[in-house]
């Protein structure tokens, strides 16, 4: 999903970019879509890895195996 929201916003950038011409307001226009790409990109990735840290917190807390094969008593 954040990889097709940077394409789109890649895409965005690029045709502002071709359509106008560089002028001080074109160029405040892309440094905003430059910045909330940004923005938005990092504060997913953030979501994302807290995610898995506290799923792996769990699943060790839990004591479930790694595999999610049970152990065998002898």
């Amino acid at each position: 999903m954040f990889i097709f929201l940077a394409a789109c916003i890649y895409l965005v950038r690029y045709v502002i970019g071709r359509l106008f011409e560089p002028t001080d307001e074109a160029a405040g226009y892309l440094h905003v879509v430059d910045t909330y790409g940004i923005l938005l990109l990092l504060s997913g990735f953030g979501v994302w890895v807290s995610i898995d840290i506290i799923a792996a917190i769990v699943k060790h807390l839990r004591g479930e195996d790694n595999d999610g094969e049970e152990e065998d008593e002898v």
